[in-house]
């Protein structure tokens, strides 16, 4: 599987679905997004957030980790 730097809402294993970095969605609407430890099964959270404004939303994700987005539409790698 190759990691991609771009993506849309679902989930996303970092590292294998896709790449570590900062990532930023610019075109949000209601966007909620939560961050899980990978191999937690989803309850142990890192980090969470919402946007009911269209502003831009950034996100940190690292190797390790697990990324949930709905509402966010796409996410770009910026660094």
């Amino acid at each position: 599987m190759v990691a991609r730097n771009r993506f849309g809402d679902g989930i996303q294993i970092v590292g294998k679905t896709v790449e570590a970095g900062v990532y930023r969605t610019d075109d949000p609407g209601f966007c909620t997004w939560y961050l899980y430890r990978s191999g937690s099964n989803y309850e142990d959270v890192i980090n969470s957030g919402f946007s009911n404004e269209p502003e831009e939303v950034t996100v940190v994700l690292e190797a390790g980790q697990d990324f949930d987005s709905s509402g966010c539409g796409t996410w770009t790698k910026v660094g």
